[in-house]
């Protein structure tokens, strides 16, 4: 007959008789519950996952998944070393009090007949980690001890604690700055044999009422290490409560009731032969006492053995003796006694262990994907050049690829600083709009027909005063509008149009002043066209190196990718950046002091056209005007020859080449054909060839760093690049040795699910047929 091994629902289930009740007896070959968690290691499937378990601890895999334990918790003198003496067979110095400053693991375990006894002594980090709790210097050698013997005897155990205790954990008592009255360390104790049962059980120091020869922040964070403790789902509490002191005064039990759930804690009463008054005890026990709810598991009596009591004691048969009379007699027989408390938390730890080991094994090997992940991040160690130039080549072979995307099909790409092609696109945009809008220093007019009705372009229309001399325009002489030329501070526009009419109109006096009056002097437009132009070199340089921004968070990203690369390889794009940054604001100012002193002419036929078209419009505004206020005259008053004479007048010094009115309207003409052209040519020279060389120049951070580049660097160049820091080294080997631990464990895991994975129904009936 199979045996089944035991669920925590099924533990749970077992059920809690009060009074001098028993467990009702089943018939049938089936083994009872009782029966069951009387022997819960008989099964083979339950036996090889507890030995998983406890291998899955030897590995130190309890420090990165939750392996169920059972965790003894108690106030100071609450019993707690008496019941693990109980429990566990080892000879814990009782009223020592070094057992009580640090926790203890006890791993029991069953091996082959004849095989010999062995005990085996270690210290080991703790399950989780406590250093903020305690803050303690971590220079004990705690790591380097082991003791190994077949047997362990109580004196010897006492002077292997305080050996502990003093020289290995680095305890020093009292309150005094440099005391340290607790250790974060795990004293483990392994115990193996044929006579042992399967037992793993976990001691954590009592809790501290009174900070007596103790600092405060001390008996807080033993407070604090307990409540950790509980609160892990994985565990098992065993509180221990002193029957010798009213319950209500323990703290221990309400921090119990506070943080473990009911399933997981098994509530035990110590030193009841110590008892003041056992009818309350066996009150709160038995659930007779209402004033205390009822506890999910029931609670355990035991007796405790005192130091002097002999070794010829047997602790089974005083509890049997105790427990046997009244009032104790009325607690449930399977809740009296040491050995009943041991062969039920055996049940449960067999239980629990069955219900987690499956996601325990899922997160061995969640967390082995995860170290194997970093393993790959981290990269192969880089010992000689060959290896170093692989890794880079590496590096920026990927890079690369993610840089041609950036600039081909940027869209592709997961982040927006990325995608960088449409973002220098829209920073050209956005300086072509900048140089039409703002390039400019003063606005230039923007003749039209007036005779037409098409809507103004601009409010630019009006001609401004000519200088002193000049006929004034109809418009004028009748009062029209003329608007302020008062700028803000922080205006970077244009300045109006009549600011540009004046100060044509000043360079005309100045360079007339050595040639005959009317005519114009061309030398006058490279001076203008500077002045026109002198905001290009500001807005453009701004341009460059918004885009240069652009570039090097684009490398960045891209560089971020290859986190094991970015710290040595990101001073070297950002290097390049520089370059190439230096290198396009040089070229920026060749071109614009190349603007400043080239030639004032172009070959470019739309110019002519240009020119030519401002000059009709003008003139056809001019005719129009004068001709239909000579037409007016002359019909209404035909007589008045003077009046005609004086019409004709002002139409000859508006139109004629040496009235001084038209040599503005040329110089302005001029100007304006000749700027438009070139604006438009130095916008495409930016974008076109400044951008773009920042882009793609083979000396930038984006196609700069390539196969090409490494192979030009010299080995010790190389050695610097690819060298690992020492943080980067520690951290590999602290992945390998995870590895290494998880590879172990997830193996052990994989082999106990497999050697415990239940037969299918047709197997165990062809099993059952052949033994029939």
């Amino acid at each position: 007959m199979s045996f089944t091994f035991p669920t925590m629902s099924q533990v749970e289930e077992v059920p809690v008789f009060q009074g001098s009740q028993e467990a009702p007896e089943q018939g049938g070959n089936n083994p009872t519950k009782e029966e069951i968690l009387k022997d819960p290691f008989a099964s083979k499937s339950s036996q090889i996952l507890f030995d998983a378990i406890d291998q899955l601890q030897s590995c130190d895999a309890s420090q990165v998944i939750d392996i169920p334990q059972l965790v003894i918790v108690g106030g100071q003198s609450a019993g707690k070393s008496s019941l693990l003496q109980s429990l566990t067979s080892i000879p814990f110095p009782v009223s020592h009090g070094l057992c009580t400053r640090f926790a203890t693991r006890i791993i029991s375990r069953r091996t082959p007949p004849k095989s010999r006894d062995e005990v085996v002594i270690t210290i080991v980090k703790p399950d989780f980690e406590l250093d903020h709790i305690f803050n303690y210097a971590n220079d004990s050698p705690y790591d380097k001890y082991v003791y190994r013997a077949e047997t362990l005897d109580s004196q010897t155990f006492a002077e292997l604690m305080e050996e502990v205790t003093e020289k290995y954990m680095g305890i020093k008592s009292g309150i005094q700055p440099s005391a340290k009255n607790f250790a974060t360390e795990v004293l483990k104790i392994e115990l193996s044999g044929p006579q042992r049962a399967h037992f793993s059980i976990l001691d954590i120091p009592g809790h501290v009422s009174n900070a007596f020869r103790i600092h405060k922040w001390e008996m807080e964070g033993i407070e604090s290490m307990i409540v950790e403790y509980m609160k892990k789902p994985w565990n098992i509490v065993i509180c221990v409560s002193d029957a010798s002191n009213d319950l209500e005064n323990q703290p221990i039990f309400k921090l119990a009731e506070e943080h473990v759930e009911s399933t997981r804690l098994i509530p035990v009463f110590t030193k009841c032969d110590k008892a003041a008054t056992p009818e309350d005890v066996v009150g709160i026990a038995t659930g007779e006492n209402q004033h205390f709810r009822a506890m999910k598991h029931g609670w355990f009596v035991v007796r405790n053995h005192i130091g002097d009591e002999g070794a010829s004691f047997d602790l089974d048969d005083a509890e049997t003796t105790l427990f046997g009379s009244a009032p104790w007699s009325r607690v449930q027989s399977r809740r009296r006694g040491s050995r009943k408390l041991r062969d039920y938390l055996g049940g449960l730890l067999c239980a629990k262990i069955r219900e987690e080991f499956p996601q325990m094994q899922e997160q061995v090997k969640f967390l082995l994907d995860e170290q194997m992940e970093l393993k790959d991040v981290l990269g192969e160690p880089r010992a000689d050049h060959r290896a170093q130039l692989q890794y880079l080549m590496k590096i920026v072979e990927g890079y690369d690829a993610k840089v041609r995307q950036a600039l081909k099909s940027p869209w592709d790409l997961p982040e927006k600083q990325m995608q960088l092609r449409s973002i220098v696109s829209i920073r050209n945009k956005e300086f072509d709009k900048d140089m039409m809008n703002q390039g400019h220093t003063y606005e230039f007019e923007q003749p039209r027909l007036t005779y037409r009705q098409d809507p103004p372009a601009t409010d630019q229309m009006e001609l401004p005063p000519t200088h002193e001399g000049s006929p004034q325009p109809k418009a004028k002489r009748n009062g029209s509008h003329k608007k302020s030329t008062q700028k803000s501070p922080m205006d970077n526009s244009p300045q109006p149009s009549a600011e540009l009419r004046a100060e044509i109109q000043k360079q005309i006096h100045s360079f007339q002043s050595s040639q005959l009056p009317g005519l114009l002097n061309p030398d006058i437009f490279p001076v203008l066209y500077r002045k026109q132009t002198k905001k290009w070199r500001s807005i453009a340089r701004d341009h460059l190196l918004r885009v240069s921004r652009d570039i090097a968070m684009a490398a960045d990203s891209l560089l971020a990718e290859h986190l094991e690369a970015y710290d040595n390889l990101q001073p070297v794009i950002e290097d390049m950046g520089y370059k190439v940054e230096k290198k396009a604001l040089d070229e920026l100012d060749k071109y614009c002091s190349q603007e400043d002193n080239f030639p004032f002419f172009t070959t470019n036929p739309e110019f002519t056209w240009r020119l030519e078209e401002n000059r009709l419009i003008r003139f056809k505004n001019y005719t129009f005007e004068h001709l239909q206020e000579v037409w007016d005259k002359v019909t209404k008053q035909p007589n008045n020859g003077v009046l005609f004479d004086a019409s004709l007048n002002v139409m000859y010094a508006r139109i004629h080449p040496s009235a001084a009115l038209h040599t503005e309207d040329e110089a302005h003409d001029i100007l304006k054909a000749y700027y438009e052209l070139s604006v438009r040519s130095f916008i495409e020279y930016v974008n076109k060839r400044i951008v773009e060389d920042m882009l793609l120049s083979e000396q930038g951070p984006l196609l700069g760093l390539s196969t090409k580049y490494l192979l030009s660097l010299s080995e010790a160049e190389i050695e610097e690049i690819a060298r690992e820091d020492e943080t980067k080294q520690v951290q590999r080997e602290q992945c390998l040795a995870r590895i290494a631990r998880l590879t172990k464990a997830n193996k052990l895991a994989e082999n106990a699910l497999r050697e415990t994975r239940p037969l299918p129904v047709e197997a165990v009936t062809l099993r059952d047929s052949s033994h029939g």
